[in-house]
């Protein structure tokens, strides 16, 4: 995969990357952008925070953010915990990498995607538009930005299930409404900052009882991003299309 000019891009999901070493799971919602259903907020919430978030994130052109991984199971004692980076490209150019050095990467540029693991010299390309995709992301820890175009058609992606503010941190509690993804996916939270907008923190707890949250620090937003950020060179991997 090569970059060549700086992609446009979109703004503001993300997150990824904990990587299930199963490929087929790991498949299981990236973008969390999920549809349709017509399932009301809860009419006691003052979503107001969540509507000015939302449209906060139409001025975003890039972003680019440290984050720190946790990983929890129900079979394993200890949490997994690791470090890595976001970029994001608006519109269609994205690069986590988790691990330093990097054990893991999902990059994508335009119509090209891959999961790439450099100490195996493994790679494995997705369809960024594929069903596949949308019904496997979660479990890379990832997710687009913007969430959406507007606070209505966040709506009709997700059920707002809980909304707590203290200071300038509201949390935010989800549930997608596609049901697929609701077979898999038991919550979502988002935590963000009321003062500047920026995401601190993404999670997702599973219904199998495993948990993943990504905290976010050193966010810039609309910072220039170097274009070779979103290119790889594959030679010498062994390169392989994932299952549909």
């Amino acid at each position: 995969m090569n970059a060549a000019s700086p992609p446009a891009w979109k703004s503001l999901p993300a997150l990824w990357s904990s990587l299930d070493p199963n490929p087929v799971r790991n498949l299981v919602p990236i973008f969390l952008l999920l549809a349709v259903s017509s399932l009301p907020a809860a009419p006691h919430l003052d979503l107001t925070p969540v509507k000015q978030w939302i449209a906060s994130q139409a001025g975003m052109k890039s972003l680019s953010a440290d984050f720190v991984q946790t990983r929890t199971f129900r079979t394993v004692k200890d949490p997994l915990e690791r470090h890595g980076h976001v970029w994001f490209q608006i519109p269609d150019a994205f690069r986590w990498e988790l691990g330093s050095p990097p054990t893991r990467i999902i990059l994508r540029y335009k119509d090209e995607m891959a999961m790439i693991e450099p100490e195996k010299k493994r790679a494995q390309k997705m369809d960024p538009n594929g069903q596949g995709q949308q019904a496997g992301q979660p479990n890379l820890g990832m997710m687009e930005f913007p969430l959406a175009a507007d606070f209505a058609e966040f709506e009709r992606q997700f059920e707002i299930l809980d909304l707590q503010t203290q200071g300038n941190q509201c949390s935010l509690t989800l549930l997608p409404r596609e049901p697929d993804a609701r077979q898999v996916v038991r919550g979502i939270q988002l935590d963000f900052d009321t003062s500047n907008n920026h995401l601190l923190a993404f999670e997702i707890t599973f219904r199998d009882g495993s948990s993943l949250r990504n905290v976010f620090s050193q966010t810039e937003i609309n910072g220039r991003i170097d274009p070779h950020v979103f290119g790889y060179d594959l030679t010498g991997y062994d390169v392989r299309n994932a299952k549909p």
